[in-house]
């Protein structure tokens, strides 16, 4: 990457109007707002605005489209280059339930995907064997005398014995939900896999170090060219 303080093509920085006022720039750009430049975004991280209206007013909601569908954008942490994600409507769990979270062909990775068994109970849930490890509620999902819960699949298969509680048949047993964790992720507060945003991490363009640095990251030309550069950096002087 080319780090200059010379001015690169004027970008300006937008946002959909949400509630959360996300900042969006280089390499994400709206693709919707035709007044951005052509050159504003890299490949594969053009957003979209979406309205919605929620107890705090109406507002729009940044949307991404992954293989999975689409999702709202909830932060962006362009120096560490992480993407957090959320269903629009809120109920991330109904997503994972009915379609496999996948972000092949895209430039965003996730750190690993586990495996989740989900039961209907009537009327709740009870602990399971052992340890005694209750299923977790998935409130979004359940409803008047009924309630849809979750639990990881391996404890499924040691605590349950592949059983299912009482008063509870299985949904599924191969729900897969992003994970932070490599290995053994199941032996940690694994109901935040199912309460949280997905965080999605991207390595190119790599622009980390640009933006820690407080430059504007771009493109290098006006062409084609997927070349990228640091620009505008702060002058030494104006530190000291």
């Amino acid at each position: 990457m080319n780090f200059t303080t010379t001015v690169a093509q004027i970008c300006n920085r937008n946002n959909c109007i949400s509630p959360t006022e996300l900042t969006v720039k280089f390499p994400f750009q709206i693709s919707d707002q035709n007044h951005y430049p052509t050159r504003c975004g890299y490949p594969g991280f053009d957003l979209s605005c979406r309205n919605t209206t929620t107890t705090t007013g109406a507002g729009a909601d940044a949307i991404i489209s992954l293989p999975a569908g689409d999702f709202a954008v909830r932060e962006i942490v362009y120096g560490s280059q992480v993407l957090t994600i959320d269903d629009p409507d809120n109920c991330l769990p109904k997503r994972f339930l009915e379609t496999k979270f996948s972000v092949s062909g895209t430039p965003f990775r996730v750190r690993n995907l586990g495996s989740f068994t989900f039961f209907n109970c009537s009327p709740e849930p009870v602990t399971g064997a052992g340890a005694g490890v209750k299923p977790l509620a998935v409130p979004c999902l359940s409803g008047n005398g009924y309630t849809v819960a979750a639990v990881p699949t391996e404890i499924f298969a040691t605590e349950f014995l592949s059983t299912p509680p009482a008063f509870c048949r299985v949904v599924s047993t191969a729900v897969m939900v992003p994970v932070t964790a490599s290995e053994k992720w199941w032996e940690e507060e694994w109901g935040f896999y199912l309460r949280s945003y997905v965080g999605l991490t991207w390595q190119e363009p790599n622009c980390g170090e640009c933006e820690k640095r407080g430059g504007d990251c771009g493109f290098v030309s006006s062409s084609n060219d997927l070349e990228i550069g640091c620009f505008n950096l702060p002058n030494k002087h104006d530190n000291e």
